[in-house]
């Protein structure tokens, strides 16, 4: 078996199996001897040693008995290995130290709205374009991102990028 089976519940993939966690907090359901036990026992370089069995085998989902949530641990690459893990490993890098491999992340210069690396003169009419749409831009430009012209940090492309847009070709 090259990784464990999944489905899909709602959209997201999920292995088969979750891993529970009643060992790592202390419930053993039998009694309150056996409760105390694995509180005293289980400490995180224990409950560590068992998840990365569980992340290895491709078990990436994590029950969390007192609030009832299960918890994807992200793979944005979707290579079997949970972000974290490739990170650590050396797999994947992460730069800005966010926790997401940077493989995975969109990298782009604000204000190169023709992604050619540099924000110059020849950005003005990509930058137009933009302004017009994501969708007008997405045709012309389906390389690139379009919040490239987002020059003001705002999260959306109009009018009030002009000004941001203008400063980064003069500098």
């Amino acid at each position: 078996m090259d990784s464990f089976p999944r489905t899909v519940v709602g959209g997201v993939s999920m292995p088969r199996l979750i891993i529970g966690t009643n060992w790592f907090r202390g419930y053993s359901h039998t009694s309150l001897a056996k409760d105390r036990f694995i509180v005293e026992y289980q400490d995180a370089k224990r409950v560590a040693a068992v998840v990365s069995v569980f992340l290895e085998a491709g078990i990436d989902a994590v029950q969390l008995t007192r609030t009832g949530c299960t918890i994807i641990l992200p793979d944005c690459n979707e290579n079997g290995i949970v972000d974290a893990d490739d990170i650590a490993a050396g797999r994947s890098l992460d730069v800005n130290s966010n926790g997401t491999p940077d493989e995975c992340e969109t990298v782009y210069v604000v204000g190169d709205t023709n992604c050619d690396g540099v924000v110059n003169f020849d950005d003005i009419d990509p930058f137009v374009v933009a302004l017009s749409g994501q969708a007008a831009y997405d045709a012309q430009y389906p390389d690139c991102d379009w919040l490239t012209a987002d020059c003001n940090g705002d999260g959306f492309v109009d009018f009030d990028d002009i000004d941001a847009f203008v400063g980064l070709i003069g500098s």
